[in-house]
């Protein structure tokens, strides 16, 4: 989390505030968990096989899921959710000894500073 606050400061942002949580996402069978996951956008692995499964694979898939249920009898997933904002700051003009700046510079700027 802290890394991707520093990235955005690093990309010209200001103030960035950033937070996280936990969820623990639950289903009553297998099939609804994979429902729900492919609903989510699937399997986006790089090495995921493209070709079709046989059904004695999706049969093990199944027995598999079955044996994760947890105490409660339910399959579970936890998921970490990072998220923030930052502001993006209006550019600074540069001082040095000759400073130029043009007309549609300086509109720009004037423009800017009424909208705080």
């Amino acid at each position: 989390m802290h890394d991707l606050g520093d990235l955005l400061v690093h990309a010209g942002f200001a103030d960035p505030v950033m937070d996280q949580e936990h969820l623990r996402l639950t289903w009553g069978s297998p099939q609804d968990l994979l429902r729900d996951l492919r609903a989510l956008g699937g399997n986006l692995a790089p090495a995921r096989l493209r070709g079709l499964r046989t059904k004695s694979w999706r049969e093990r898939l199944m027995h598999a899921l079955e044996s994760l249920r947890g105490p409660d009898g339910r399959l579970s997933l936890s998921i970490e959710l990072v998220y923030g904002h930052a502001f993006k700051p209006q550019p600074k003009v540069k001082v040095a000894a000759t400073t130029e700046v043009s007309l549609d510079q300086m509109r720009a700027m004037v423009r800017g500073a009424g909208k705080h």
